[in-house]
């Protein structure tokens, strides 16, 4: 993977929404940290995941029914790695304004 500095979360309007993560070691350090745990609550996109990030660190295509567990990975993530946590407001705010989110919080 040739390492990102951005976490691109979705595409809006065209334009693709992204956290920057300050540095590509964060960003490493969170592609990890999914890359470990997602088989356990998204199984059918861990593969998808490790495999279409070899130039960008991205969950554009990943689909509502797992948003919110990968969602509760991410902030997971911000709580036990040192070099994610000050992004975690960032990317709380990113996610939840994502489409995804909202749709499972109505449901």
């Amino acid at each position: 993977m040739s390492i990102p500095s951005e976490l691109f979360v979705r595409r809006e309007n065209g334009d693709l929404v992204q956290v920057f993560l300050g540095s590509k070691a964060t960003a490493a350090a969170l592609f990890d940290y999914l890359l470990h745990h997602l088989p356990d609550v998204a199984p059918d996109y861990a593969e998808e995941f490790e495999y279409s990030n070899w130039d960008v660190l991205s969950i554009t295509g990943l689909s509502a029914a797992y948003f919110m567990p990968v969602y509760d990975l991410i902030m997971q993530a911000c709580q036990e790695l040192e070099l994610v946590k000050p992004y975690q407001a960032a990317l709380q705010a990113a996610l939840q304004s994502d489409p995804r989110y909202r749709q499972q919080q109505a449901a």
